[in-house]
């Protein structure tokens, strides 16, 4: 395996769950040398696609739930079936969202909290290259090898409008059943919003969550054909083909802040 650190004479620390490429993978595409990285790990890209399926049962149990097209006969049999899948996605729904912070402290450089929030000045750097990208002001992308600033706002945003339909879902349950913890631990939304509120709210969130989905699917598929780096694909596989100099750089700073953080 070969080492990411500019100096081979130099200690090279990283995450431990970074895989590096083999240097037979090392291939030039233009006038650049790429390299194969191993961006997501499993978990990640579990969460990743259990979180796609749970928004899709979500929404469309919820619908039913909202309209339910059988009424009558063996439609309050139809109708219980229905509200058991949709409570079952959202406790999935609340599993994916503490798996994930769990891997923002846990997980690899790529999915740790720094690539959510723009903590540091070179990912403030990139966050305002980015916006003037999508604005067409700039030819390129900005240069990074997990998330753009901005989609790490973006999953910030995701994850808090998710949480927000975790809690007023929790509630709802909790009007039918005003003796158990669900109660005890939502009632206190019902003394800001009425039902009906609550019940919109819910809705509401649903539909900007919907509207991600159309803008991430859009901006993923737009880098991909710009860097032809694998971005899609690595949510499936993990991997990405992006210039060595890139990857070395981000593996360089990881371990400098770890050094640091020790100190």
């Amino acid at each position: 395996m070969t080492d990411l650190h500019p100096d081979p004479g130099a200690p090279h620390e990283v995450h431990p769950s970074v895989r590096r490429p083999a240097a037979n993978r090392e291939v030039v595409v233009g006038t650049e040398c790429v390299t194969p990285v191993k961006v997501w790990q499993p978990w990640i890209r579990l969460l990743h696609w259990t979180l796609v399926g749970t928004v899709v049962v979500l929404s469309l149990t919820g619908f039913y739930i909202a309209d339910p097209v059988v009424l009558g006969g063996d439609g309050g049999g139809l109708m219980a079936t229905v509200r058991f899948v949709h409570v079952l996605a959202g406790w999935m729904l609340i599993t994916v969202l503490v798996g994930r912070l769990y891997l923002a402290f846990a997980g690899n450089p790529w999915a740790r909290w720094p690539q959510l929030l723009p903590v540091w000045r070179e990912r403030r750097a990139q966050l305002w290259h980015t916006v003037r990208y999508y604005a067409f002001l700039e030819k390129h992308p900005a240069e990074v090898v997990g998330h753009n600033p901005m989609a790490g706002l973006a999953y910030v945003g995701l994850f808090g409008m998710l949480a927000v339909q975790a809690l007023t879902g929790i509630a709802l349950v909790a009007v039918t059943d005003r003796d158990g913890w669900e109660w005890a631990a939502t009632g206190w939304l019902f003394q800001l919003l009425a039902v009906p509120e609550v019940r919109l709210l819910h809705h509401l969130v649903m539909w900007f969550t919907w509207t991600f989905v159309v803008f991430h699917v859009y901006a993923a598929t737009l880098v991909d054909r710009v860097e032809r780096g694998g971005e899609i694909s690595s949510m499936v596989g993990g991997w990405k083909m992006l210039p060595t100099g890139r990857i070395e750089e981000e593996l360089n700073r990881d371990a400098a802040r770890r050094r640091r953080r020790r100190r």
